[in-house]
């Protein structure tokens, strides 16, 4: 599933392509795709036919378009989710007439008045759009947010983002901090790999519960996760096959980079131990025995040489 850097990816690329652009036509084909609009597809269609996209925003692991929509009575968003297989591309309408049919999987496609074309392509159908009101952040964050993701927490590089809360509910946790990292209403946007990720920088077992955990561990972990994440984001997220692409086709790099996920068998890069594998909350868990002990935390200025973040 894209985490964060992708979503932030693919946000940015929208952003550059398609911002002030009116929407002409809709085409759906698929109805799992809008399965969570209220009315269907018919009013998804309708909601979105004349409406422009004013900004792109970004929650965790969804993404937005604010919507202008002559009428509306109250604020509208249309609201993606990218799923385990969601790809999102940005062409020019030549290119698509010239094209028999659709691309493989594309379950919506929006025309827009300036000539360019925006295909959401999902293989799995796990994904879904949908366009609904926004509404003041519950969670106190300086924009309105769409209703429907009240319940996701802000994400480590948002403004509302606050570390010490994030800290204390781990902190009075009996789960296993890898579920800590993954709890979309704790802290939003990380998943199975900036999880491993993250906790292999900071010399953190996965399996090890909330409450046994330092202040000091809790807060150097976020921020291990921010450090990893705008270095994902600067290279254009993590592709390991064609699934993951930016709104150009475009893989990212920043597999080369990775420590710990999909790594388990090889050397640490800190002190060349075996790298194992485990699973830690119905999840697998990467890990060195040595660099990441389970019971306790790691001695201070041990395994200083991973790769540099910046």
């Amino acid at each position: 599933m894209p985490e964060l850097p992708e979503v932030e990816t693919i946000a940015r690329g929208l952003a550059a392509h398609v911002l002030g652009e009116k929407v002409r036509e809709v085409r759906t084909w698929h109805p799992r795709s809008t399965r969570r609009q209220s009315g269907g597809a018919e009013t998804f269609m309708q909601l979105l036919s004349a409406s422009r996209f004013t900004q792109v925003r970004r929650r965790g692991k969804f993404m937005w378009f604010e919507l202008d929509r002559p009428g509306a009575s109250e604020d509208l968003a249309l609201v993606i989710h990218l799923g385990m297989s969601g790809q999102i591309y940005v062409s020019n309408a030549g290119e698509e007439d010239a094209r028999l049919g659709r691309r493989p999987h594309e379950h919506v496609r929006l025309l827009l008045e300036g000539g360019s074309v925006v295909s959401f392509v999902d293989q799995r159908t796990f994904g879904h759009l949908q366009v609904v009101p926004t509404i003041a952040d519950p969670w106190g964050g300086p924009i309105p947010i769409p209703r429907s993701l009240t319940h996701i927490a802000p994400d480590p590089l948002e403004e509302a983002f606050t570390p010490e809360a994030v800290a204390a509910r781990w902190r009075a946790s009996q789960a296993p901090i890898k579920a800590g990292l993954l709890n979309q209403g704790l802290v939003s946007g990380i998943g199975n790999i900036y999880a491993d990720e993250s906790l292999h920088r900071c010399g953190v077992h996965g399996a090890r519960r909330g409450r046994n955990l330092r202040v000091w561990e809790c807060l150097s972990l976020l921020e291990t996760a921010q450090k990893v994440m705008r270095k994902a984001i600067s290279e254009g997220g993590t592709s390991f096959d064609a699934l993951y692409v930016d709104v150009s086709g475009e893989p990212g790099y920043f597999a080369h980079s990775l420590v710990a996920y999909g790594r388990g068998g090889e050397p640490c890069l800190g002190c060349g131990q075996q790298l194992q594998t485990t699973v830690v909350a119905g999840r697998s868990h990467v890990f060195c025995p040595v660099c990441q002990p389970r019971s306790k935390p790691r001695p201070v200025g041990h395994c200083p040489s991973l790769p540099a973040l910046g």
